[in-house]
């Protein structure tokens, strides 16, 4: 084994070693509603929510707890859909994960004005609670398609399920770039 090999080696031990072990191999899978059904979602979804782990962009961390959007990437045709996965993360203990889903989203933002439904009206729940450390995939993926050119924002605030009420979370800013 060559030096090269060896620091290679290392730090690639040294990466793997950074992403929490609640992070790894997640999700494994993704799902979005069909109707009244419940489908996997395309595989090219599921790549996007992968990188994750190593995605620099997340949202600012505010009581433990982050929200954080992504796309497959940040240029764009006009009329092209993009897909917008949502991440809610809990890297500290103390924190209760509705991870039962996909949740409808709630308090989008585009361009700055609302694109989602507003936070409102009583829910119930009846699914799987994990504890903290953890994350949760299971959110509705925002599908949207723009008609004129330019840098259009794209931003969550709230998060969680609606049964938590506000956390008050705000995700990461997407710039996206549509062009003719």
């Amino acid at each position: 084994m060559t030096t090269f090999d060896g620091l290679f080696c290392v730090l690639l031990a040294a990466t793997l070693g950074s992403v929490p072990k609640y992070l790894q191999d997640k999700p494994s899978e993704l799902y979005v509603r069909d109707g009244d059904k419940l489908v996997k979602a395309p595989q090219e979804d599921v790549v996007v929510a992968r990188a994750y782990s190593e995605f620099s962009d997340k949202g600012e961390i505010h009581d433990g707890q982050r929200i954080t959007i992504m796309t497959a990437r940040t240029q764009y045709r006009i009329g092209e859909e993009i897909r917008v996965i949502h991440v809610l993360e809990a890297p500290v203990a103390g924190h209760k994960i509705y991870v039962m889903g996909p949740k409808m989203i709630q308090e989008e933002y585009v361009d700055g004005q609302l694109a989602s439904a507003p936070s409102s009206g009583f829910y119930s729940y009846d699914g799987l609670v994990i504890d903290s450390p953890g994350v949760d995939f299971n959110y509705e993926i925002s599908i949207y398609k723009f008609t004129k050119p330019g840098t259009h924002l794209i931003q969550w605030k709230g998060g969680g399920h609606p049964i938590q009420g506000n956390l008050d979370l705000t995700s990461n800013v997407l710039h996206i770039d549509v062009k003719n």
